[in-house]
């Protein structure tokens, strides 16, 4: 659910700075950010403070997403909801980003159709809503809501519809917001937008709406177009080249109030805004600000008389201040290819009394270049393997299957190199292990630079994984041998430089399965075949250049997309050019041909680096940590570690056999007598070890042969080099997601007993959002206080190098709150999985990380010992590890006091329930302790901010008459809870609602938390989660395994206590049961297990598990309610196929109706859920025996309907066969006649018939029964009751053929030895029942113990 993906980018800019020409810029309202836009497609987000009068503006952020495509239009939207603001940009693909104003990650995008060149937002203070407005080249302009995107009106032209200049927004007219917007002909439309629309997040069709008026007016290329309203008036300000004009739009109306022509420092205007009703500002497309004093019969609701006449009239503006930026020559930095964002201080330039034209420069400017000056130390990863200057990495491509990241550089020369070992060379400290650092090879062989690298395997395994292909400004191709770096082969069919390579499709001809595509600028395509080192095919005819290259394997055509057009279709085993095709057909042909040449073939891998090019031709390398697939190698090597180990002890056991063998026929033969009778019987056990040997080289064989083969099927054994590599990555990425220096103790333990690294330089983060969005930190945020005062010399340089190194540390924690979850999610699941996987901490424990997986040492002298020592050594290490979590998990906030930026809680909430199971412990544990952290107060402000977010109840379509009733508050009116929010909102509403009633609430949080820690839940509230929480459950519209319905499901298991009264407790035990049974799974514990990615049995796992915290939490009502539902079952499926206590029912008592599930049928789902219903009675009796001998009719009723009818009658020993019986107490079981008794606390006795199927009940006593028995023969039963001192014998079987009699007799009864009174008798205490029992002595006598040792015999 949540936006950020769980991956960890971190960033080697390099040392060239990316050009980032401003196109667009907008800050939000407070001014705290201002977002900036340009050609090359990114974002940048910039911080603006002020601290004791002094102005600092820093480049934070630089977003990713837009690929090349320019940022035509951005604007702020502002969140009426207290959440965080967002940035929406437009491109010129038509593409919309709602990006996070705080941390830039993608909240949303959508692609709309047709030519867009504006968006604007439009804030609607009266409904405390945003919307979005989108128009561009066409008649019609498109309203967005600003949270989900979707189109909510279109606004059309019912007379002369044209095209789109700019528009604007005016309220209060006719009681509504309205649209004013200039047309290419000049004319001004108006609409008016109705008040509020409810969204719905479903499929919506937008209102059309029409334009109330049309007035014409000279607004022919307007600039911009801007509104600023004051109470009842609104102005309107239209910027020309020319001039710019002020309306007033009071009402709807557009009355001209004054023109102002340019000024004489200004050739053309650029555009204007207002900054209060009397102050406007206006720019020139040359960067000068003119900031103008309206006189006051250009104010709407302050002139009198008529408008201006004429296109000349001047406004009576008088000129403030002009703003002037400095020149460029003044800016410092390595490089002045960056546009710079000035700023002035505009209320002091406003206060002064005397105004002047005189133009003022920026009081501050900044740009990006000044990120990349020192301390900040960016770097590239090819860095480690030469000295500067350095050559210009033009392409890039990483290797998971090595490791390595392979660049082609402008002076035609590739490196290879291991990514983690030249990342850890240029981010952590210096090590031993770290000598002869970073292997690496270099490859010569193109007179130019490299255009680009090609990986064929990545792409399909047919081709071989030893081989990379390379394309130059040489005009060549040429094929490398990865594992040497030497030239295999030069292809040079083309007579320009290769821009690209790509791979042949898999469907075509074999000859052609192992051959590349490459495409070069002199408008050529060439087939290279890898196998035979020859040029199949030179398609060389095309008159433009490339765009791209498609393919047709079912025709056996190449199809090549030029630049004019045109569309060339080549047969490729022809070898000839098949025909040229233009226009609309062409495009129908592009259009209905798919992209089958970029398949890649998917790699578990925990580390990708992602070459991009940012501001133009500079090249940002972004490593890529998936946390996910690291605990998964990590778990891999727990399974290496036991087949190893496995591996030894049986060499070992075939070692010491043939010792112990030896030493006895030694010692009892003597020297003659012995020598051939001893050697005749050391041959069978000398050749069982040495076959057992032999059997373990073979193994060791296959291990050393699956390193050599790098084989990508990960579910063989983990080669030793890529267990070094997989423990380098570990180590990078928890050495730099550590938090260093806040704990001097646990950071020595860390560098010395756990094997990480402090940091040697800052680190840039990052963050992965949704449509591969990339959030990046740019280098030295935050760092400029520490350069301030710094000198040449060598120690002040170094102290501000540390300084800048500590303060880098900190500065992480204070960035974003999404960033703190990330990186907390990180630490935390992996040092629980290191926790739990010794072999895999001991490896990185180790210098160097590395280990002898083939160990021989199998002597078994000292392996006792050295066990013991290993298993100290692994808990010491565990220990550490467990310090670690809880510094990230817990005690952070308090070491870094009120400048730590908490988990955001949106995000934990996402992967509350994640489908990996460390993940999911770690946001749950993350999660509970935030909620602890903020206190009382703070969960009563989530509770009332996130309580009207809750999704809304709907009446369920799966009732039970006589238990459902449904009430009026379950109404909710639509039109008082506004718009509904969004999925992802009601999503985290339903888990954070639901975690603070499960966990901090009086109902059960007590014996968790200190009574000063919880509170109480409000009644509507808790009532309204509730349902919430069980609508979800049993929604059968969405998948049955959706995040959010199993969350529902631990939810409603962990806040039973809470929830109870408000749900329907049928029809949710029913519905768990259903989910729980989706799944065939034997449950051997309530814990849940490591599941992967199967959602339907962690679904079912999830199920299992609520139904046995709620048996555990209230264990009365599950138990009630389950032998209801089982007696209705009977009583539906007409059966007597088991003895039931209610059942059967009277004669024509009419039949409640059985409880629905959520897909199975009513009359199969008690049928296939017998095995979850026995394991939680089970599990009941062995945790709440004190509750359950409160209701042990019901109890045995349920178990004897989970056992099958079959066994019921083949099983004369039942209690062997089912030990749940035997802990009962106050039940008896005679195998002879095959009748089980159970006394109840109403003083009943159950007696159930086996055989026949059939169930007596007795009414032996008037308080609850303690102890009764079968006689031997089974004719007898005797009961006692301790609170009526009184014992009674039943004569059952009657008849002449030895049958149970359909009433028995109470044929004797005595009053036992007076105990206490009955009003004294504790009888809810388990213990009378274990202690107080009778024995038949004979068939005439019964002995009656009691506690103290006190025995009573009597006799009939």
């Amino acid at each position: 659910m949540s936006s950020i993906q769980m991956v960890v980018p971190i960033v080697f800019w390099g040392g060239k700075v990316p050009s980032h020409e401003i196109t667009r810029i907008c800050k939000s309202g407070d001014s705290g950010t201002i977002a900036t836009g340009c050609k090359t497609g990114e974002l940048c987000l910039w911080t603006f403070n002020k601290e004791n009068d002094n102005l600092e503006l820093q480049p934070q952020h630089l977003l990713l997403g837009s690929g090349d495509s320019e940022i035509l239009s951005l604007c702020f939207v502002k969140n009426w909801t207290g959440d965080r603001n967002r940035v929406a940009s437009l491109t010129t693909k038509g593409t919309v980003h709602l990006w996070d104003a705080k941390d830039g990650t993608c909240v949303k995008y959508i692609t709309l159709p047709g030519n867009h060149t504006h968006i604007k937002a439009m804030d609607r203070s009266r409904h405390s809503e945003t919307l979005l407005v989108c128009w561009g080249q066409y008649p019609d302009v498109f309203i967005l809501d600003s949270s989900s995107l979707q189109t909510l009106f279109v606004l059309r032209s019912s007379h002369t519809p044209n095209w789109l200049q700019q528009l604007c927004f005016v309220p209060n007219v006719e009681h509504r917001d309205a649209v004013v917007a200039a047309t290419m002909e000049g004319d001004a439309k108006l609409w008016l937008v109705p008040s509020n629309k409810v969204v719905v997040y479903q499929d919506l069709h937008p209102e059309v709406l029409y334009e109330d008026r049309s007035v014409t007016l000279n607004l022919i290329s307007a600039l911009t177009m801007t509104s600023f309203s004051s109470g009842r008036h609104s102005s309107v300000l239209v910027v020309i080249e020319e001039a710019w004009q002020l309306y007033d739009a009071t009402g709807g109306q557009m009355k001209l109030l004054a023109i102002h022509p340019c000024e004489k420092i200004i050739s053309c205007w650029g555009g204007g805004d207002f900054l209060s009703m009397d102050t406007v500002a206006v720019w020139s497309k040359e960067g000068t600000v003119v900031i103008y004093k309206l006189s006051t019969r250009c104010i709407p609701g302050h002139y009198h008389g008529n408008s201006v006449e004429g296109s000349g009239s001047t406004s009576g503006a008088k000129i403030m201040c002009v703003l002037q930026p400095r020149p460029l020559n003044t800016i410092t930095g390595p490089s002045c290819c960056c546009c710079v964002l000035y700023m002035w201080k505009l209320l002091e330039l406003l206060q002064q009394k005397e105004h002047s034209s005189t133009p003022i420069p920026a009081h501050v400017s900044q740009s990006l270049a000044d990120s990349w000056s020192y301390p900040a130390m960016p770097c590239a990863l090819t860095d480690p393997l030469g000295k500067p200057p350095y050559p210009d990495i033009t392409c890039g491509l990483y290797l998971p299957l090595f490791g390595r990241l392979v660049c082609g550089r402008s002076d035609g020369t590739i490196t290879s190199v291991s990514a983690a070992q030249a990342a850890t060379l240029l981010l952590l400290q210096h090590r031993k292990f770290t000598k002869g650092w970073p292997q690496h090879c270099i490859m010569t062989g193109h007179n130019g630079r490299v255009n680009h690298l090609l990986f064929p395997y990545a792409h399909r395994p047919v081709f071989d994984a030893q081989f990379i292909l390379s394309g130059g400004e040489d005009f060549t191709v040429r094929m490398w041998d990865i594992y040497t770096g030497s030239l295999v082969h030069t292809f040079s069919a083309h007579s320009g430089a290769v821009t690209d390579i790509v791979v042949c499709p898999e469907d075509m001809s074999p000859r052609f399965q192992t051959c590349v595509c490459s495409v070069a600028d002199d408008h050529s395509v060439a087939i290279l075949s890898i196998s035979e080192k020859k040029c199949l095919l030179l398609a060389a005819s095309h008159a433009s250049p490339i765009v791209s290259i498609h393919w047709r394997p079912a025709e056996d055509f190449l199809l090549v997309n030029c630049a004019d057009g045109r569309l060339y279709v080549w047969q490729v085993e022809a070898c000839a050019l098949d025909r040229c095709i233009e226009g609309s057909w062409a495009q129908a042909v592009l259009g209905n041909t798919p992209d089958v040449s970029k398949k890649q073939v998917t790699d578990d891998s925990p580390l990708r680096i992602h070459s991009m090019r940012v501001g133009g031709d500079t090249l940002t390398q972004v490593m890529l940590f998936d946390p996910q697939s690291v605990m998964r190698q990590l778990s891999r090597l727990h399974d290496l570690e036991e087949q190893l180990r496995a591996q030894e002890q049986s060499k070992a056991n075939a070692f010491r056999s043939y010792l112990s063998a030896k030493r006895q026929y030694n010692v009892v033969a003597g020297p003659r007598q012995a020598q051939q009778p001893m050697l005749k019987m050391q041959r069978q056990p000398v050749q069982q070890a040495s076959g057992s040997i032999q059997e373990n080289e073979k193994t060791r064989e296959k291990l050393s042969k699956g390193i050599a083969s790098h084989r990508r099927d990960e579910d063989d054994d983990l080669s030793a080099d890529r267990t070094k590599q997989l423990i380098s990555i570990v180590r990078l990425l928890l050495s730099c997601l550590h938090a260093w220096n806040l704990d001097t103790d646990l950071d020595k333990t860390c560098t010395t007993q756990l094997g990480l690294v402090k940091p040697a330089r800052p680190v840039s983060y990052g963050l992965l959002s949704r449509g591969s969005c990339l959030s990046l930190v740019l280098p030295g945020w935050g760092l400029h206080k520490v350069a301030m005062g710094s000198t040449d010399q060598c120690d002040e340089k170094k102290s501000i190098q540390l300084n800048a190194i500590q303060m880098a540390h900190q500065l992480r924690w204070q960035l974003s709150q999404s960033l703190t979850t990330q990186h907390l999610l990180t630490v935390v699941s992996t040092t629980n999985t290191l926790m739990n996987q010794s072999f895999g901490a001991r490896l990185l424990a180790e210098e160097g990380g590395t280990h002898h997986l083939t160990s021989t040492s199998f002597s078994s002298d000292d392996s006792d010992e050295e066990d013991q020592v290993k298993v100290v050594l692994d808990n010491a290490v565990r220990a550490a590890w467990s310090q670690v979590a809880a510094l990230h998990c817990v005690m952070l906030p308090e070491k870094l006091g009120s400048s730590f930026r908490p988990p955001h809680l949106p995000v934990l909430a996402g992967r509350y329930l994640d489908k990996c199971l460390e993940i999911r412990e770690a946001a749950q544990a993350l999660l509970q302790s935030e909620l602890r952290r903020v206190g009382v107060g703070g969960r009563k402000g989530l509770v009332t901010y996130w309580s009207s977010k809750l999704p809304p109840l709907t009446q369920p379509r799966r009732s039970r008459g006589d238990i459902l009733a449904r009430t009026d508050d379950d109404e909710v009116d639509a039109s008082k809870r506004g718009a509904v929010a969004t999925p992802q909102q009601q999503y985290t509403a339903l888990i954070i609602l639901g975690l603070i009633g499960a966990e901090f609430s009086k109902a059960g949080a007590s014996r968790r938390h200190s009574v000063t820690e919880v509170e109480t839940m409000d009644d509507s509230i808790a009532r309204q989660t509730a349902r919430a929480l069980q609508n979800v459950l049993l929604e059968t519209k969405p998948s049955l395994h959706t995040n959010l319905r199993r969350s529902a499901i631990d939810l409603i298991g962990r806040g039973f206590h809470l929830w109870e009264k408000y749900l329907n407790v049928p029809l949710v035990i029913v519905g768990l049961l259903d989910l729980a049974i989706q799944h065939p799974l034997v449950m051997k514990s309530p814990s849940i297990e490591p599941v992967g990615g199967d959602s339907a049995k962690l679904t079912s796992i999830l199920a299992r598990k609520a139904l046995i915290t709620m048996m555990m939490a209230q264990p009365s009502i599950m138990i009630s309610t389950l032998a209801k539902e089982v007696s209705t079952h009977l009583a539906h499926s007409h059966t007597t196929h088991h003895p039931h206590s209610s059942f059967p029912l009277q004669i024509g008592a009419q039949l409640p109706p059985a409880t629905a599930g959520i897909v199975t049928p009513p009359n199969k789902l008690l049928a296939d859920a017998r095995a979850d219903m026995f394991f939680l009675i089970d599990a009941a009796i062995d945790k709440c025996m004190q509750k359950v001998t409160l209701q042990l009719v019901e109890v045995v009723d349920i178990l004897l309907f989970c056992i099958d009818t079959d066994q019921l009658k083949k099983e004369k020993y039942l209690l062997d066969a089912y030990p749940v019986f035997n802990k009962l107490p106050i039940l008896s079981y005679c195998a002879k006649t095959r009748c089980m008794a159970v006394g109840a606390q109403s003083g009943r006795v159950a007696i159930y018939d086996l055989k026949h199927f059939r169930c007596h009940i007795l009414n032996a006593h008037s308080y609850p029964i303690t102890a009764l028995n079968f006689s031997d023969d089974g004719k007898m039963l005797g009961t006692y009751a301790y609170g009526d001192s009184k014992i009674s014998i039943w004569l059952l079987v009657s008849g002449l053929f030895g049958g149970m009699s359909s009433s028995p007799k109470c044929v004797q009864s005595w009053l036992a030895i007076s105990g206490s009174s009955p009003s004294q008798t504790s009888n809810s205490s388990s213990a009378l029942y274990f202690t107080t029992s009778l024995e038949w002595l004979s068939s005439k006598t019964i002995l009656l113990r009691l506690p103290g040792a006190v025995e009573c015999k009597y006799s009939l």
